[in-house]
Parts: structure tokens; sequence; C-alpha cells
């Protein structure tokens, strides 16, 4: 039997809820791992034996906050502890790093900022992996007190700001078919303030429960987490930046390089043309494009037109009807 199989019970004699965790990827090994009950937890016990590691729920489920010192550095734990208060429960993480343990009294989930410069979270939501779990690196364990001083933990000191825990509005909620882009666009925005992917990682998984929408896979969630961080890591991520106008390569092949090699008078007036459309309307699932908008270039309506004309035909913007007296004016999209 592995750890979970064996010390589920024991933690849920203590009151406690604790769920499988995959300790590879240090992420749940089952679903609405955050809302699952004492008999949630003894089911997965049953399914999950021999799992290598277990989490505990940070926050009211279980009454928990978690100072999560992201060092294995023990005058980093003195500070901390000197800060935030003692607790008769201290565990060592399998890379050497420390978690101390507190009575839940309303902190949220901080992953940056708790002391100013140093390696320190709080997990006032989310998950912990709890001890004995075991990893490749060693195993978890309790340095000071054990399972029955869950019951005794005091309420940590705060001297810094009450941190907010990741709120809920309409903007951020999503229907089934919009949760992983919806998702992704947040883990774009939140990336910029991070410190690395594993904490991306986290703010994806504690949104993915928040009830902002009908919980993800955890893998999907991961995987989504995993591609925003990529592209914040590669200086692609543009959220939450200028906004940026962006012509692909194709684009600028149909315009000036030609498959017979004769590039066309209007190509140049095209390109303006199509930055303009691009900027405007990158967004927009169609959008108008009528004459009078050769206004804003100070064209000949012959100008306009023959532009127009010449990026309809190499396929940069495609027409979704023709104008028409009763409909109006015609209306394009980007391919």
């Amino acid at each position: 039997m592995g750890v979970f199989g064996e010390w589920q019970p024991q933690y849920a004699e203590a009151g406690l809820v604790t769920f499988p965790v995959d300790i590879e990827r240090k992420a749940p090994a089952v679903g609405n791992y955050l809302k699952g009950g004492r008999k949630a937890s003894a089911e997965w016990a049953a399914k999950f034996p021999n799992a290598s590691a277990l989490g505990i729920a940070c926050g009211h489920k279980n009454r928990i906050t978690v100072l999560d010192i992201d060092e294995p550095c023990e005058n980093l734990l003195a500070d901390a502890l000197a800060k935030f208060g003692g607790s008769p429960l201290i565990a060592r993480t399998a890379s050497g790093k420390y978690h101390v343990y507190y009575r839940h009294n309303s902190e949220g989930r901080k992953i940056k900022g708790v002391m100013e410069g140093r390696a320190v979270d709080l997990l006032g939501g989310g998950m912990a992996i709890a001890p004995p779990s075991k990893s490749q690196n060693g195993r978890y364990e309790f340095i000071e007190g054990g399972l029955a001083d869950f019951r005794h933990l005091p309420i940590m000191q705060r001297p810094f700001p009450e941190p907010a825990d990741i709120s809920v509005s309409v903007e951020v909620t999503a229907s089934v078919g919009e949760r992983n882009a919806t998702l992704f666009r947040l883990c774009l925005r939140e990336a910029r303030s991070v410190a690395d992917g594993d904490a991306l990682r986290a703010f994806a998984l504690s949104i993915n429960t928040s009830g902002a929408w009908e919980p993800l896979p955890i893998d999907e969630v991961l995987r989504t987490a995993s591609g925003a961080w990529e592209m914040q890591a590669s200086g692609t991520n543009w959220v939450g930046s200028e906004p940026k106008v962006v012509l692909r390569a194709s684009e600028i092949d149909r315009l000036f390089l030609p498959a017979d090699g004769v590039v066309s008078g209007a190509a140049q007036d095209a390109m303006v043309l199509l930055t303009l459309l691009r900027r405007l309307h990158f967004e927009k699932q169609s959008f108008f494009c009528a004459n009078e908008f050769r206004r804003r270039f100070g064209w000949s309506l012959r100008k306009f037109q023959l532009a127009r004309k010449f990026l309809i035909d190499s396929g940069c913007i495609l027409m979704v009807r023709h104008a028409s007296r009763d409909i109006g004016a015609a209306l394009y999209r980007f391919p």
C-alpha cells in the first residue's frame, strides 16, 4: 500500500480531508479535489491506494493556512516565524524546504510579496503536499509536531496587508466551450506577476476550482498554464502590454512576392490598408471596409478600391457578404 492509502484514514481521524497527488507533476490525481469531503476522500483512498503522495486543501475546508518557505534555509524559516508567529506544526519538504501550519483566519493565496525579496508564499487557498508524501528527492516529514497538532494551531500574525484571494467576477466566468480560452488569457495576464511556471500552474488550478466555471480536467489546466508560461519565458506574451499589429509572413509574401514575380502597383497601398484593418478589427469576427473608409488615408475612391480589391484577390481579407441596398455595406473577415 502506498502513502495515500495508508495515511488518508489517519488524516481523516484528525479531521482533515486529503486527496492523492501525482508527485512528479506536483498536481492532484483527481478532479474537484478542493470540493471533495470526507466521503470522497475515502473513495479516493480505495481507488488510489498506491499513490505516493497526499495533498491537503488549504483554506476554510480544513481550517489551515500554510506558510510556504520556498528555500532550504533555516535562517529564512526563523525569520518567517519571527514575523508571522510560531506554530507547533512544521514540516520539511522532500527538497528540504519548509511548511509552517496555522489555523485559517480568512487568509487568501499569495504567491509573491509575502516577505519582500524572500521566497515565501502564503497558502490560504489551493493545496499543499503533506507528510509523509514521497518523491524521488525524498520524503515530506514533520520536524515539529504531528497530526494531533492540527487541532491546536495558532492564528497567524499579520504584519502585512491582507492578501486578496483570487476574485471571480462576471468578466472571468465562462461557459463550457469557453473555459480553456478564458483560462489561457487569465494565465497570460497573471504570468507577468509570478515568479515561475509552478506559481502560474498553482494560480490556474486555483482559478479552475474557484467557481468561475465547471472545473476543467487537471491535465488540461496544467497544459494551459504551461503553454502560457512558455510564451512568457520566450517573450511572446503580449497580454497586458501595449497592443501590437501583426502581419503574417504569408500575407507579406502574397502582397510583395507573388508567384508570377510581378508586384502590383496596389501592393503598397494594400499593405497600408491591411495594417489599419488589423489595428482596428483584429479581435472581431467580421468588419466593414466601406468606401468612406478611404477618408482616413486621404485617398481617392479609385485608389482605395484597388487596394481593397488587391487584399481580397490575394486572400488577405475575405468577403462574408456582398453590399446591397437592403442589407447595407459589404462585410469582411480575416482568414
